[in-house]
């Protein structure tokens, strides 16, 4: 998880926990880091890797989340390695469409956009194509409808009850997860059999020492 100690990114990696063998914390402060280590290890009993540097800590992942305030493309297209897949959340993004188009052999998908319930008109733009939306746009439609005038998801301190409660809001209203897209359109079926091929042929590397 790169940008593991901001908001949306140390929820990520506090679920993520949940799931996955091993996470991998990535962020420039190594004090939050070693802070959000301890939460986890607290929340989940698991002891997760920390690192500074973005490079080193990519090299043998096999799926990656983005979530910076860092307007700019933070990897290049051989940091990666075959199979991977990357979920960019950030916005600007901080996977450039020249790694998505060179590396076919990776998948890279739009993070955090959400198809609200019917025919939704926004009336202008906004970046998603016409119906969807941004999930913290999303969020605050939802709590619209509840009548709750309060934010869930500003600063860096987001409460692991208000993530859940807002997914079960938004399950209450109908939104959805869109479906996925790289760029914006849709991710095609050879794409995505592109990149299991790469997984199956994918010779493992030799482990990293994060910290």
């Amino acid at each position: 998880v790169i940008g593991a100690t901001g908001g949306i990114g140390s929820i990520c990696s506090r679920l993520l926990a949940q799931y996955c063998g091993e996470v991998v914390l990535v962020a420039r402060n190594r004090t939050r880091l070693d802070k959000l280590r301890a939460i986890i290890k607290e929340e989940s009993g698991k002891s997760a890797d920390v690192c500074t540097d973005i490079t080193k800590a990519i090299q043998n992942a096999d799926i990656l989340f983005f979530s910076t305030n860092d307007p700019n493309c933070l990897i290049k297209s051989t940091d990666i390695k075959g199979g991977a897949i990357i979920c960019d959340m950030s916005i600007p993004k901080n996977v450039s469409k020249e790694i998505v188009d060179s590396r076919k052999d990776i998948l890279v998908i739009d993070g955090g956009i959400v198809r609200p319930p019917g025919d939704a008109k926004f009336n202008f733009y906004f970046g998603p194509p016409p119906g969807l939306a941004y999930a913290c746009i999303a969020e605050t439609m939802i709590l619209t409808l509840e009548q709750k005038f309060e934010s869930f998801s500003l600063g860096d301190n987001i409460s692991m009850d208000k993530v859940v409660e807002i997914r079960n809001l938004g399950q209450k209203h109908g939104f959805t997860i869109a479906e996925f897209r790289s760029f914006y359109s849709k991710i095609t079926a050879e794409r995505i059999k592109t990149t299991k091929k790469a997984i199956k042929n994918r010779t493992s590397t030799a482990n990293i020492a994060y910290s």
